[in-house]
């Protein structure tokens, strides 16, 4: 998987079936603002959940920067990079909770990725929160 600053995110963009243990839904990814914003639309409303992220390329900082936003009234902003397993987010200040969070997209191929999200509190291990496995379908 080649680094790539600007276009590691282009693993993502497409349309695809997502499934976890209990459910599955469609996210449509794709470039917008000609090409330089990752705009998400993740919809699995008949299990309670819409959402949508932007992404953008921070060339400064060198890394992603996203912010997602859901149907709950959750939102939360990530940065992160492409790394040797895939592509990793972290939120940049703790939650109400006292919790960072991360969402790491790995086992990336032509085809599909693995997707997933945990939290930690400072100086502790990362607990798994959701796994979602990513199926091309466009």
């Amino acid at each position: 998987m080649r680094i790539d600053g600007p276009r590691d995110f282009d693993f993502w963009i497409g349309t695809w079936h997502c499934s976890w243990e209990g459910g599955e839904g469609r996210n449509v990814v794709e470039w917008v603002c000609g090409g330089r914003v990752v705009r998400e639309s993740f919809d699995a409303e008949r299990h309670g959940l819409a959402g949508t992220s932007l992404s953008v390329y921070d060339a400064a900082a060198r890394c992603w920067a996203q912010t997602w936003m859901d149907s709950t009234g959750t939102w939360f902003h990530l940065t992160g990079a492409r790394n040797g397993e895939g592509m990793q987010l972290r939120t940049t200040t703790l939650d109400a909770d006292g919790y960072r969070k991360r969402m790491r997209f790995t086992r990336v191929h032509d085809e599909g990725f693995e997707w997933d999200r945990s939290r930690s509190k400072p100086g502790r291990p990362w607990e798994p929160i959701s796994a979602i496995s990513y199926r091309r379908v466009g």
